[in-house]
């Protein structure tokens, strides 16, 4: 499904550790969202799609090993990539400052 077979093991969990860890800051901070909700939902797509395909869709209790958390947490970035962050996060801070000097310039 995807050409990932050029990575190894160790290279995909330190990429998969990574973009969850600075991706989530970021996030969390307001800044650069839709970029960082991309990474994400790409890495939860890998996950729910890649590394669990042969897996069942919804969790049941035998078996806690499902799909369904990657694409709940997948859904969820699909909404931040389309909203956005908001305007109490620091891209619309960013963003105000950068009109508010378009103005006084034109």
């Amino acid at each position: 499904f995807f050409p990932l077979n050029w990575m190894s093991v160790h290279v995909s969990l330190g990429a998969t550790i990574a973009a969850e860890l600075c991706c989530a800051a970021l996030i969390i901070l307001g800044l650069g969202t839709r970029l960082a909700a991309f990474v994400l939902g790409f890495t939860m797509v890998v996950a729910a799609f890649v590394v669990k395909a042969d897996k069942s869709f919804f969790i049941s209790p035998p078996v806690y090993d499902a799909k369904e958390p990657a694409l709940l947490y997948l859904a969820a970035m699909i909404v931040l990539i389309i909203i956005g962050a908001g305007r109490f996060s620091l891209d619309a801070i960013i963003g105000k400052d950068r009109r508010s000097k378009l103005k006084i310039a034109i």
